[in-house]
């Protein structure tokens, strides 16, 4: 999905990551497991990330500069950005653990 955002085609990566996340959405809540997709989402976003950011040369907590939401951690942390970075994946890292021993 964002191979095809780094070829610059950003509407057919939109369309491919909506339809990826409402279809693994979607399978879960049918059988009423929030959790799971909770515990999904959080190890999907920690672990695609930062193995992103490794494939492409950049660093473990880099924030980019073109999504709305890099723009705005941009805004809100300026040079720290990096660090925000890190924390809010380690706290989704804490989350998915937590989750999985109350299960």
């Amino acid at each position: 999905m964002d191979g095809f955002y780094d070829k610059g085609k950003k509407l057919l990566s939109s369309v491919f990551k909506s339809l990826f996340i409402g279809a693994v959405a979607y399978s879960f809540t049918l059988q009423g497991d929030y959790k799971t997709v909770i515990y999904f989402f959080l190890c999907w976003w920690v672990l695609f990330d930062i193995v992103y950011n490794i494939v492409r040369g950049l660093g473990l907590f880099y924030v980019g500069t073109t999504k709305w939401t890099d723009k705005l951690i941009r805004l809100a942390f300026r040079t720290n950005a990096p660090h925000f970075s890190f924390i809010t994946k380690l706290m989704a890292t804490a989350s998915a653990i937590a989750l999985i021993i109350i299960q």
